[in-house]
């Protein structure tokens, strides 16, 4: 607040949600606080951005929907992913046609973060605290970026793995019980018709920030990793056999949204700033009065697969989605 010379600002919630001269709530504490702050926010007339995962459960996540679409305000939440030219590109791409009917879908959300065992005991390892492990953290951005190309899920089946089972609490010599999933993997069918397999894990060494996917069409692919997230890979299938491969596309001022950070294509811009793409939309749709390109009912959307996966992995069946 004080670099950007912000007039108002307020870290107490409840004088936040008080003060008539803020106008927006942004929640950025643990996740099972998410509800509680947006429902308040929404009944105090507050617009409201919200930290991903949207909540620990599918039930709280249809109060969070019901409290913003009740009082009219704006909501959004951080999955940032989808707002990147790429994503972008992709997602035009796919709509225009030009990849023709989608048939199968793969994500990997792949982190080293975790991987040792030393790593300490934080609120994220708690199923009380966070609602789920790599899965919510990490694979809550996949399975967001799968229905923004793809669609809605039909069914899942999916196998959660706690390896490390136990971490020490910093600052002390008591280790605490981990019971959320450290690896996911998900088989899943979409409404569509086409295929997807998703994993998700923040102990594989090596991976710094490997948020992957690709989608095959009948007339082509896309693929892309955010570890280079200025790069989109298309194959087009329509042209000759000898013209067909993987061919890179460098994001450039002549892809969407990119011409803010980029003069040339193949100069780069960073993670953040597709934050800063992300928070444009949102303060552009409160200006506009429209809703945001990432919103409450998409997070719910993700809970409710997320819900599902956890409840296969614990029952070994496949699951219908709503």
């Amino acid at each position: 607040a004080e670099r950007f010379s912000v007039p108002k600002m307020a870290t107490d919630v409840q004088a936040a949600l008080e003060d008539p001269e803020i106008d927006v709530i942004d929640i950025c504490v643990g996740n099972r606080f998410h509800e509680p702050v947006a429902v308040a926010a929404a009944q105090a007339g507050k617009h409201v951005f919200c930290e991903k995962p949207l909540a620990n459960s599918v039930a709280e996540a249809e109060r969070m929907v019901a409290a913003v679409e009740r009082a009219g305000v704006v909501n959004a939440i951080g999955f940032n992913y989808r707002h990147l030219p790429a994503s972008l590109t992709a997602r035009e791409l796919i709509q225009s046609g030009a990849l023709g009917d989608i048939r199968h879908v793969r994500g990997l959300f792949a982190i080293d973060a975790q991987a040792s065992p030393d790593a300490p005991w934080a609120w994220r390892f708690s199923l009380e605290e966070a609602g789920a492990g790599a899965l919510g953290t990490l694979g809550s951005h996949n399975l967001d970026m799968a229905r923004f190309l793809a669609g809605d899920f039909h069914s899942l089946t999916a196998q959660t793995v706690t390896l490390i089972k136990e971490r020490r609490v910093p600052g002390t010599e008591t280790m605490r019980q981990v019971d959320v999933d450290d690896v996911t993997g998900m088989l899943v069918r979409f409404a569509n018709g086409a295929t997807g397999v998703f994993e998700t894990t923040w102990l594989a060494w090596g991976n710094k920030h490997h948020h992957s996917w690709e989608v095959n069409g009948s007339q082509g692919s896309l693929r892309f990793n955010s570890e280079r997230m200025n790069e989109l890979e298309w194959c087009d299938a329509t042209e000759p056999r000898n013209r067909q491969g993987f061919r890179t596309l460098l994001m450039g001022p002549a892809f969407p949204e990119a011409g803010a950070f980029i003069h040339l294509p193949g100069m780069g811009m960073g993670y953040s700033d597709g934050m800063v793409i992300e928070l444009k939309d949102f303060l552009a749709a409160i200006a506009e009065e429209r809703p945001a390109g990432a919103s409450f009912a998409d997070g719910l959307a993700v809970s409710r697969i997320t819900e599902a996966a956890l409840r296969s992995g614990r029952e070994g069946t496949w699951v219908q989605l709503p």
